[in-house]
């Protein structure tokens, strides 16, 4: 755990105590469900929240100290260790790029439309066979996420893993300044948050602002088999990593039987073979990145071996439970265009003894897009072998459209995911499997929650 003294945290915030702490600050939390003895609290006004409402409880539950701003601290009755200081979101950045400042470590990040939590995950766990390494907690690739990400950064840290995310123009360079990395990688690039671009073009060029961050010292992975590769290539100011698991590239891939990734490397002449902690070529596309990474630090084939077995899914991208002889798959974290392709050829590779029948929902941020786009996935899903669709909310609908267009004989439209279980209960027999694939807001999880009492079996 980061720890900080006073004064510190005084100078990086641009703030002033009121009631300073006699110790050290052990953390930073900007959560109240999770704070730990000594942290700084950090109140933040959100949108559906005000942090401030929550400092009181935040030292019931072990907080050192409090980050408020000034109108706060003017009002309040609490005689407690307060930093004021004029916007608390502000001055968090401030806090981080101060803490930044001081830790000699390599960081890595990692943008791009699709793939960036996985990406990250498994470079995390293979650059952990090195040394200490930090990741980004979840998905924290905003403004509030990237700097508290930061600020959990240990001193005996060599190594931090962060993914940096976007939905508007403009939102990229200050986590880029911000984070300074050594690495820059860039996953694939896609239909994603459409409303605030003109198109996908308009993306990449903002995507690429981590390449320009990049130092002439550092290094980019990028994969040749992406449309953007030549676009990213032209604009580089270091050195570049290709991987491809179409043709030749430092770290070329060939998808093997058994889920498994034979690796061949340019530098060495070598060739290794890696056991996939997943089915899919999506993940042995994110796991080829990690290789690459790994032995970029010099670490052997079964080092990054291990660190792949490490390699667990956040909740709800491709997490797989067993009820009463059904798998589901909830890979529905999020979605658009490209990850929704991804997963259906996945599921269309997935061993399953009966059916396999898909629950598709909304795919958000499509902007002008989004008619168009969710009628061509229909189209696509008429002609895979399912037993059926079932279709959740208005965009879901406009799957249904497009697989009815094209004679998919089994749809069923529902408004909701608890009516999406019910119509499930009916159909889903042992031995089946069901995938469910939508943008977060669409809550398809509840489509598993409308089978009240069944006991989970297995996960995976």
């Amino acid at each position: 755990m980061s720890t900080f003294f006073p004064n510190d945290l005084e100078r990086w915030s641009r703030g002033t105590w009121l009631q300073s702490p006699l110790d050290r600050i052990e953390g930073v939390c900007h959560d109240t469900r999770s704070i730990t003895s000594g942290n700084l609290y950090v109140a933040i006004r959100g949108d559906r929240l005000d942090g401030h409402e929550f400092v009181e409880e935040a030292f019931r539950k072990g907080a050192s100290c409090a980050l408020v701003d000034r109108d706060f601290s003017s009002t309040s009755s609490l005689h407690v260790p307060l930093l004021t200081v004029d916007d608390t979101c502000e001055a968090l950045t401030n806090l981080a790029q101060g803490y930044r400042s001081t830790w000699p470590g390599k960081i890595f990040g990692i943008t791009g439309s699709v793939g960036k939590t996985t990406v990250k995950e498994l470079v995390a766990c293979v650059l952990a066979q090195k040394g200490k390494t930090t990741r980004t907690p979840g998905n924290w690739n905003n403004h509030i996420g990237v700097p508290l990400s930061l600020l959990s950064i240990s001193p005996e840290d060599q190594f931090g893993v962060f993914e940096i995310g976007m939905s508007e123009p403009g939102e990229l360079e200050p986590l880029c300044d911000l984070l300074e990395p050594s690495w820059g990688i860039i996953t694939t690039i896609g239909l994603a948050h459409m409303v605030h671009f003109d198109s996908v073009k308009d993306v990449a060029k903002e995507k690429a602002t981590l390449l320009n961050a990049l130092p002439e010292g550092g290094r980019a992975v990028l994969s040749k088999d992406e449309p953007w590769y030549s676009f990213f290539q032209e604009m580089m100011p270091c050195p570049v990593i290709t991987i491809s698991l179409a043709g030749q590239a430092d770290y070329s891939g060939k998808l093997l039987e058994g889920h498994r990734l034979e690796v061949t490397e340019v530098r060495t002449g070598d060739t290794f073979i890696y056991q996939m902690p997943l089915p899919g070529e999506y993940i042995m596309r994110d796991a080829l990145i990690a290789i690459a990474v790994g032995r970029e630090h010099d670490l052997g084939a079964d080092s990054i071996g291990q660190g792949l077995k490490q390699y667990t899914p956040l909740s709800m991208r491709w997490n797989t439970t067993i009820i009463q002889g059904v798998q589901w798959i909830n890979d529905a974290y999020n979605a658009n265009p490209v990850s929704m392709r991804a997963a259906l050829e996945t599921f269309k590779d997935f061993h399953v003894e009966g059916n396999k029948w898909l629950v598709l929902g909304g795919m958000n941020e499509l902007g002008a897009l989004e008619k168009d786009a969710h009628i061509a996935l229909g189209h696509e899903v008429a002609h895979g072998d399912w037993a059926g669709l079932i279709t959740v909310g208005k965009l879901g609908s406009l799957i249904a459209q497009g697989a009815m267009g094209e004679k998919f004989e089994l749809v069923q439209e529902c408004l909701t995911p608890s009516e999406a279980g019910v119509v499930l209960k009916g159909l889903i027999r042992p031995g089946d499997a069901v995938l469910l694939k939508a943008s977060r807001a669409e809550q398809l999880e509840l489509v598993i929650g409308q089978e009240p009492g069944l006991p989970v079996a297995n996960e995976m």
